[in-house]
């Protein structure tokens, strides 16, 4: 079952770069391939709080701070070539009207 949901989740995150949501679909695959790890270090941070494991558990907090930033820089690169396809289409527009322009203006 886990393979079927983690398929759904791969379509839904193609679907969404599909339609140029690549901040979204960004955040959908890092959450994905990092809910194992996530899962882990949230496991032992609690055995760890629980033996009183105090160097353990900072290490383990700095792991997470880690992936949260990983997470941040994956939405961010998404959220740029979201931007450029943007400035793309832009470019591309204003390069049909200037061409529309210089061609009524010659007329």
């Amino acid at each position: 079952m886990k393979d079927f949901a983690q398929q759904l989740t791969n379509v839904n995150a193609q679907l969404l770069e599909l339609q140029g949501s690549f901040e979204k679909a960004a955040a959908i695959r890092f959450d994905t391939e990092h809910t194992v790890v996530e899962n882990r270090l949230s496991r032992q941070r609690q055995i760890s709080v629980d033996a009183g494991d105090t160097d353990t558990v900072a290490q383990i907090d700095e792991a997470k701070q880690k992936l949260d930033l990983m997470r941040a820089a994956a939405t961010a690169q998404g959220r740029v070539n979201e931007l450029l396809v943007q400035e793309s289409r832009i470019q591309s527009e204003l390069e049909v009207a200037t061409e529309r322009a210089d061609t009524i203006a010659a007329t």
